[in-house]
């Protein structure tokens, strides 16, 4: 267990600005900062830091919490493992802390698992048995230097060969199960969760294997088959090669879309090449790039849902604060099929893509023009609208203005009349997003959808946090038992017990950290949200009592209401209790 003092050290040494920071472009000061919620996609920012309190919400995910959640959600870290990661952030020392926790335990066990997985892979991938796998490979240019570098193996048409290894190994099957190489079978017992596929390990930037890549041979569906999510493993956390990648001298990365097109890239020489997992480009993704490099050339499909997903990277990975260039494809719809095109020229040809990569602006400009045909007039205004709505979108004023320079002299227009424009749709665009934020700011606490009981129930809550000494005089008024949700329930008791503490302490404040030992990382949010509300001021004491009589006459509603599932025997006995509790 680790001490509430030496957790008030971390908090105090980690704000929430600088930590946030690191993953999110926060704009605004003092009491509030906002960005884009790096939990979920959107376009306005409905993600606000509260540095005042240490702490950050987001409004339209409901996630919230202190700096320790942050790094727990967005990282995957249990808890021990994210005041683990701030404490070496700042420099402080982690206390010995006996790893009797279950959760932490099965992360080792499940690490341990997938490395003799991967091992089993690689070594049988050269087997008899294997022969159509190993042929496939070599047919795509793989040589065995490739596919020992990458640990690339292959899993046995029989289901469960793998098992039957891993229990040998000592394996039990609850870890089995846990690491997602096993799923139950028919009999209750355990099958291999991969058969008949091409594996490749997912190795995080410590080198730990993580997960695995799975691709069928012939035409069965789904081509591609990853591991679930696991304690170790989260397919928008992780990108294939980043453990070869991070080791790079280059000053930039590869972006590829799938594990066959950095291994055909890589085997070129490029060793700065890392590719995500068969989903859209994550925010957690780019910020893992952002650790290790400032600029990305994407080298995605040349097809129209390879354009699409980069055009949308550029956002995700300039979110990150990334330089980003995008690469066109010419021979071939992917950099695998170019490669194999080329053959021996191959890496002199992707070195020359490299070089005329265009930026992420030239991109946009690119493909935006390829809907307007400019000669005609009407078509040119719509062209010139759309390409300032671009340039609205470029943080720095200076790139602005040479990107309104060059479109200038493209299209023979006075570079002012683009700078006015200019001006007039970032005005817009800001306005559109303050309109938006205010009128979600509007929105009730949990939606208008919240129940009245609710509604009163967390104004209520709101109030002793901000006023902890008077739960004194309102205890007699109310208890946990009149509280009809489960988790506000909680809360109040928990609550109550923290502010008794604090009393004896002489010391009646109230944090929000004193709560992250006693609530899940996803609770967190709705614990946030009552220090949002408290600081507020949205309540007074005579609200207060209002709100204490709405939760009992509520409660009273509820309790009839369940009888009319009792039948007399039972009625009678909730009567006399009653009245005896009334004597």
């Amino acid at each position: 267990m680790i001490s509430q003092e030496f957790l008030d050290e971390v908090l105090f040494k980690n704000d929430i600005v600088s930590v946030v920071s690191s993953y999110v472009n926060l704009r605004g000061k003092g009491r509030t900062m906002n960005g884009l919620c790096p939990f979920h996609d959107e376009k306005t920012p409905s993600f606000y830091v509260y540095p005042h309190t240490n702490s950050f919400y987001c409004f339209g995910c409901g996630i919230g919490g202190t700096p320790i959640t942050f790094i727990q959600k967005l990282e995957n870290f249990d808890f021990l493992d994210a005041v683990r990661f701030l404490s070496e952030r700042c420099g402080l020392e982690m206390p010995k802390v006996e790893q009797k926790n279950s959760k932490l335990l099965s992360k080792e066990k499940i690490l341990e698992v997938n490395k003799q997985a991967a091992l089993f892979y690689n070594k049988f991938i050269y087997s008899k048995d294997a022969d159509v796998a190993l042929t496939y490979l070599k047919s795509r240019g793989l040589t065995d230097k490739t596919i020992r570098k990458f640990g690339i193996g292959f899993a046995p048409f029989s289901k469960n060969i793998l098992v039957k290894h891993l229990k040998n190994f000592g394996f039990k099957k609850e870890i089995i199960l846990k690491s997602g190489l096993g799923s139950p079978s028919f009999n209750g017992g355990l099958k291999d969760r991969f058969f008949g596929r091409i594996i490749f390990p997912i190795v995080d930037h410590r080198g730990n294997v993580v997960g695995f890549g799975a691709r069928t041979i012939g035409n069965k569906k789904p081509k591609y088959l990853n591991t679930s999510d696991t304690l170790v493993f989260k397919k928008s956390n992780n990108l294939f090669s980043l453990n070869f990648a991070k080791k790079t001298k280059q000053d930039f990365f590869i972006l590829t879309e799938g594990y066959m097109d950095s291994i055909t890239v890589s085997s070129l020489g490029f060793d700065n090449v890392v590719a995500t997992l068969g989903t859209a480009l994550t925010k957690q993704q780019a910020y893992l790039i952002s650790q290790y490099t400032s600029k990305v050339v994407v080298a995605y499909d040349a097809d129209e849902s390879g354009i699409k997903a980069a055009t949308r990277s550029i956002e995700i990975l300039k979110g990150s604060g990334l330089s980003v260039r995008i690469l066109k494809i010419n021979e071939g719809k992917d950099p695998d099929e170019f490669i194999r095109f080329h053959k021996d020229k191959a890496k002199y040809y992707f070195e020359k893509l490299i070089d005329e990569a265009k930026s992420d602006v030239e991109y946009r400009l690119a493909k935006l023009g390829e809907n307007f045909d400019i000669k005609y007039p009407e078509q040119r205004v719509f062209y010139l609208k759309e390409a300032i709505k671009i340039f609205a979108g470029i943080k720095d004023q200076i790139e602005q203005e040479v990107w309104c320079a060059k479109l200038s002299l493209d299209m023979k227009i006075q570079k002012e009349t683009l700078l006015n424009q200019l001006k007039k749709e970032i005005k817009k665009q800001s306005n559109f997003k303050q309109n938006y934020v205010e009128n979600f700011r509007k929105i009730n606490f949990q939606n208008n959808k919240t129940s009245r009981f609710e509604k009163a129930e967390e104004a209520l809550l709101s109030y002793i946090v901000l006023h902890p000494d008077e739960i004194f005089c309102l205890i007699d008024k109310i208890s946990y038992e009149d509280f009809c949700s489960e988790f506000n329930k909680r809360f109040f008791k928990i609550l109550y017990s923290k502010i008794k503490k604090a009393k004896l302490e002489n010391s009646l404040k109230i944090r929000l950290s004193d709560f992250i030992s006693d609530f899940s990382v996803d609770e967190m949010g709705k614990v946030t949200k009552f220090f949002i509300n408290a600081n507020q001021k949205l309540i007074n004491y005579d609200s207060v009592l209002e709100c204490i009589e709405t939760i009992k006459q509520e409660k009273e509603k509820i309790s009839i209401k369940s009888l009319d599932n009792l039948d007399n025997i039972v009625i009678k006995k909730y009567i006399n209790a009653l009245k005896e509790k009334k004597r």
